[in-house]
């Protein structure tokens, strides 16, 4: 018969050192790699061991970040199906709080600074010092408090004595890197994530927007266990494994934080009918521009009766022109209107005809 593990939430600010559980190396195999690795629970107030959980403060971040391995350097090989996992980095203080950590950046680091302390005195008893073996064992021997892999640091950056090396850049908040919950899927051979991601309102976020998609988030993250062995070429027997299990993410908008220039107080107005097709509202003046809401149905009706007296008025004037010619009344020439030097109107100028406007009924 077998008991499910039950889950244990720490709050910032509820870490009790007394209550973590490290349990002995255990061999296990991962592929065809074999390694050894120690749970880490945590007892609840009924002294239950439960999976460790822990809340860590709002930061600020990059975003997801692809992991294609050690192997993948070209840019034409990091395509989808070489990547090996996700991460995001998260800031253990913000770029003014550096050196003064908040109350809960320095709450959150002594919390993990002291997980990686109880590993250090965990590597010095004998029984763990019995299970391990070649380099991981001479180094814990030797030195189990620096054997144990920082979980966190400052970046590095070039050393200007020496351009060859490579030193922490103190001017840069320390960096802790988070591995998301990832499988690989059997069909695409793709890694998929499963870390849960919520956003503004509440909803949930899909992990494949949030890449390189920077923002503010607060992790839960697994403490899973501690992995013993190498670490490359680096002075480490042991290492704290971290998993971000889920997180309240709020991405940043694309647009400036603050503003500038000042407040557009230029008014509002409508395009409308009247003022593209006629003429007469063609005015210079753009402070005079006349802005109304016109029913389109209501101006197609003016349009078409305007245009039917203009026909009337035609015809009535041709009629009285053959009347004068049939009782030989000379008719004395139209006089030619004076032209006029006018600008060319901006705007088309509509014809006059008549326009049959149907009504739906």
């Amino acid at each position: 018969m077998t008991f499910e593990t039950k889950d244990y939430f720490v709050r910032l600010h509820e870490y009790s050192p007394k209550n973590l559980v490290l349990k002995n190396p255990v061999e296990k195999t991962f592929g065809n790699v074999t390694f050894l690795q120690s749970e880490i629970f945590y007892k609840n107030h009924k002294g239950e061991e439960c999976n460790f959980y822990l809340e860590g403060p709002k930061q600020y971040t990059f975003g997801i970040q692809p992991n294609y391995g050690p192997n993948v350097q070209k840019e034409e090989d990091k395509i989808p199906e070489n990547i090996k996992g996700y991460q995001i980095l998260y800031s253990m203080t913000g770029m003014k709080t550096i050196d003064e950590p908040t109350q809960d950046e320095f709450y959150f680091m002594n919390t993990l600074r002291d997980i990686r302390k109880q590993i250090s005195e965990k590597a010095k008893t004998q029984e763990v010092l019995d299970i391990l073996e070649g380099t991981t064992q001479m180094v814990m021997r030797n030195d189990p408090e620096n054997g144990v892999k920082p979980v966190f640091a400052h970046p590095m950056k070039e050393d200007p004595r020496n351009k060859k090396k490579k030193i922490p850049d103190a001017s840069k908040p320390q960096k802790l890197y988070l591995k998301l919950l990832t499988k690989r899927n059997k069909y695409s051979s793709c890694v998929e994530i499963d870390t849960f991601f919520n956003g503004p309102g509440g909803r949930d976020l899909n992990p494949l927007d949030l890449v390189e998609v920077r923002g503010h988030f607060i992790p839960n993250i697994f403490v899973k266990g501690i992995y013993w062995g190498s670490h490359g070429n680096k002075p480490y027997g042991a290492s704290l494994q971290l998993k971000l299990y889920e997180a309240t993410y709020t991405p940043f908008q694309s647009r400036p934080k603050r503003r500038y220039l000042e407040k557009n107080k230029d008014p509002i107005f409508e395009e409308t009918v009247d003022n593209f097709v006629n003429p007469e509202n063609d005015n210079d003046n753009d402070d005079e521009y006349e802005t109304k809401s016109i029913n389109p149905l209501e101006k197609l009706n003016q349009w078409g009766n305007e245009a039917n007296e203009d026909t009337k008025r035609d015809s009535d004037e041709s009629e009285g022109e053959e009347e004068n010619e049939e009782e030989g009344v000379e008719v004395p020439p139209t006089p030619k209107p004076k032209t006029k030097l006018k600008t060319k109107p901006r705007t088309k100028i509509m014809k006059s005809r008549k326009v049959k406007v149907i009504k739906k009924k």
